[in-house]
């Protein structure tokens, strides 16, 4: 039989499998005697078996009774012949269980496993072509509904070979439960795991493709997370699939006869498109570290096989980077990797920044300061000195800043060190400068006290509550206490409410209330003027005792209210009975996030008492409590959960310097074309009236090319003789007086 019998006799056994069954019965005969032929010479490509094979492959739906033994045929051949198989008749066995299991006729776990054994052939298009086909399957199956069951056993499946000897098979398991975990169809934690065990994989390719699984990294250094939608995902190549799909469709039936055929076809196309959109909503963000079981001992097996790794440097480069993320993201202490680390601090090692962001990364809350100490002084002396350049000293100070943000209180003890830092915002270069200031404002904000007074800028609410070093269980719980007992709409005890935070004090309470207590202000006033006009601002000390004082008088004028004012502690102890007594919503959080985000953006009352008694004095406008304070936008609340929500150092946070480059020669010349538009067009203007008369042949001659004219030039490069220069001298001459 040849081909085109095989394919007609196949499409009138589809139409009518009864009346064709003695023509079905002839080729299965002749089928068997094939594969008779094939035991004796299974070396052979044999291609009217391979035809016969995707013949009785796809009749099989019709002739179920007949047909039933044939997978398991198929299956047997496969394995008792893999190796010595013709690739293309191996190919057609593959695609002939592939529509067995696509028509349901054989499960999962039957093809599973002669996929994975047949990966241990010789033969790159067949493991592509079974990479491809298991994964695909595993989607087809979880795609409507998930059976947990049928998961679990072909993950024991895809576990189990990920132990075997064969490198290629394993290969082929990383990467299908690589795969899934990113397409969200095997999230277990277990699936993460398994991937981590391959970490300590004998093959060096098992390795690397696991540390890719949790460390990958683009070109710009930012860490591609495995577990979240690339932009190259399936999801993605949908979707821009159905948009060009669409956009062809549209443009068709401009141009085209409308009918209504093809109206169906876009009402399909657009509910395909906005299906895709409703997905996109949907993805959620599923990270891989949170899932392994025991970090702590991950991380030291990471540091113990680190230190003793003699392979390429990029590899070592991933260990540092997944140790350091596993140590940032759980808390871990892990005190000898910080020793190693700094070997590769230093100006001229290769890959530096990177080794900077590994560095910032491990760091957190529970490290001791001493450690973190010793590794910013590393970073100073071979980063942050006057013998590097401009762009070094930026970088290691961004990485000084990443790791200040992350423990802030590491160098209490070391304030000789800071005040250097600090120093740096007076340097030559704007780089420098910017890196500089980024530190001072990060400890503006998270560490006030160990800044010198003229460092901190404008006084806060919040950086008082930091210089006081007073903690609650949470930060700002006390507006909760407030709006409770609607204290907020009272602007009479207001100022009492909040007697700590004592910044909104009235007119009535600095002016009115006695000629010394006046007269005290006015000094404080002019005190603080003189202060301002000479560039310098009051010590902590100072500042503190006035607040005191101020406090002080605050609360012996109000006798009446005890029951209103409280201290420090009663208000500590009312918030831990609030939190204790409810749970708090998203409102809460919201109204305690715009609560903390007022205490920066306010004044202290100090600033504020003087500019209340100004106004008090000039007989001004008084100051209402709106005035008083700032407007806090939605784009304010929404930088700071997402400053606070940020986890880990970005490498664009330590790699940015704030510099500028020199122009390339693209700039040049796009910015010189835009200085020549309204510009006269450079020269010597025309002599002749009419500038569309035609000109001369001197003036065309100019235009010519040099070989035209270099006959000419021949004639005129000879030495001339005197009579010559002497006639040429009177014609000149006579035309020179003749004008």
């Amino acid at each position: 039989m040849n081909l085109t019998n095989l394919l007609e006799l196949q499409n009138k056994v589809k139409k009518d499998p009864y009346g064709y069954y003695d023509d079905f019965l002839q080729a299965y005969v002749h089928f068997k005697s094939c594969i008779d032929l094939f035991e004796l010479e299974p070396n052979q490509a044999h291609k009217s078996l391979q035809q016969l094979i995707l013949f009785i492959a796809y009749v099989t739906p019709c002739y179920p009774d007949d047909l039933s033994s044939v997978p398991g045929l198929f299956r047997s051949l496969l394995l008792r012949h893999k190796n010595n198989m013709h690739p293309a008749l191996r190919m057609s066995l593959c695609k002939a269980l592939t529509f067995y299991r696509n028509r349901n006729i054989v499960n999962s776990k039957f093809i599973l496993e002669v996929f994975f054994d047949l990966c241990t052939c010789q033969d790159k298009l067949l493991r592509r072509s079974i990479k491809k086909l298991i994964k695909s399957d595993i989607k087809t199956l979880n795609k409507k509904h998930r059976d947990f069951a049928l998961n679990s056993e072909l993950q024991s499946i895809v576990f189990s070979k990920l132990k075997v000897s064969s490198v290629s098979v394993a290969k082929v398991a990383l990467n299908v439960l690589v795969e899934m975990f990113r397409k969200k169809i095997w999230k277990e934690a277990k699936v993460v795991n398994n991937i981590a065990n391959c970490l300590f994989s004998s093959h060096p390719v098992m390795m690397v493709k696991a540390l890719t699984f949790f460390v990958k990294r683009t070109d710009d250094g930012e860490i591609d997370i495995p577990d979240s939608d690339s932009e190259q995902s399936d999801h993605e190549e949908k979707k821009q699939k159905h948009e060009k799909q669409l956009k062809s469709l549209l443009q068709a039936n401009r141009i085209t006869k409308k009918t209504k055929r093809k109206a169906r076809k876009i009402e399909r196309a657009k509910r395909m498109l906005k299906k895709e959109e409703k997905e996109e909503t949907t993805v959620v963000n599923l990270p891989a570290l949170d899932l392994i079981y025991d970090p702590q001992s991950l991380a030291e097996r990471l540091l113990k096989l680190l230190i003793g790794y003699n392979g390429k440097f990029h590899v070592k480069l991933m260990i540092m980077d997944l140790i350091s993320r596993l140590v940032g993201v759980h808390q871990l202490v892990l005190l000898n990797f910080y020793p190693y680390i700094q070997r590769y601090l230093h100006a001229n090692q290769r890959d530096v920044t990177k080794c900077l962001l590994f560095a910032a990364q491990a760091i957190h809350a529970d490290v001791p300061g001493d450690v973190i100490e010793k590794l910013i002084q590393t970073i100073c002396y071979n980063f942050i000195t006057d013998q590097n350049a401009d762009e070094v000293m930026a970088v290691g100070l961004n990485t000084v800043r990443e790791i200040l943000s992350r423990n802030p209180t590491s160098l209490d003890l070391n304030p000789d060190l800071v005040d250097d830092l600090v120093q740096f915002k007076r340097h030559r270069n704007k780089g420098v400068v910017t890196a500089s200031r980024s530190i001072i404002q990060l400890l503006k904000d998270v560490n006030p006290g160990i800044l010198k007074s003229k460092d901190r800028g404008k006084p806060s609410e919040h950086m008082a509550e930091a210089l006081s070093k007073s903690k609650g269980i949470i930060a700002g719980a006390d507006v909760l206490i407030r709006e409770g007992k609607g204290e907020e709409n009272d602007d009479e005890t207001a100022g009492l409410v909040k007697d700590v935070n004592y910044e909104d004090l009235k007119d009535d309470d600095v002016v009115g209330n006695s000629e010394e207590e006046e007269s005290e202000e006015e000094e404080e006033e002019e005190e603080l003027e003189g202060d301002d006009d000479a560039d310098g601002a009051e010590d902590s000390d100072s500042d503190d005792k006035d607040d005191k004082s101020v406090e002080s008088k605050k609360l012996e004028d109000s006798e009446g209210l005890e029951l209103v004012a409280r201290s420090e502690d009663g208000k500590i102890a009312t918030t831990e009975d609030l939190l204790k007594s409810r749970i708090l919503t998203d409102e809460d959080f919201k109204k305690i996030k715009v609560e903390q985000l007022r205490k920066k953006m306010q004044f202290a009352s100090k600033a504020k008492k003087r500019k209340l008694v100004q106004a008090g004095k000039k007989g001004g406008k008084k100051l209402k409590r709106d005035e008083m304070e700032p407007e806090i936008d939605s784009d304010d609340l929404e930088q700071e959960s997402s400053e606070s929500e940020h986890e880990l150092p970005t490498y664009e946070a330590i790699a940015k310097v704030n510099m500028k480059r020199r122009h390339d020669k693209d700039a040049k010349m796009s910015s010189m074309l835009a200085g020549r538009e309204d510009r006269e067009k450079f020269g010597r203007p025309q002599k002749r009236q009419n500038p569309h008369a035609s000109t001369t042949d001197f003036e065309k001659s100019k235009k010519k090319n040099f070989m035209m004219l270099r006959h000419k030039t021949k004639s005129t490069s000879r030495r001339r003789s005197f009579v010559e220069r002497q006639l040429k001298l009177k014609n000149s001459l006579k035309s020179r007086y003749r004008k």
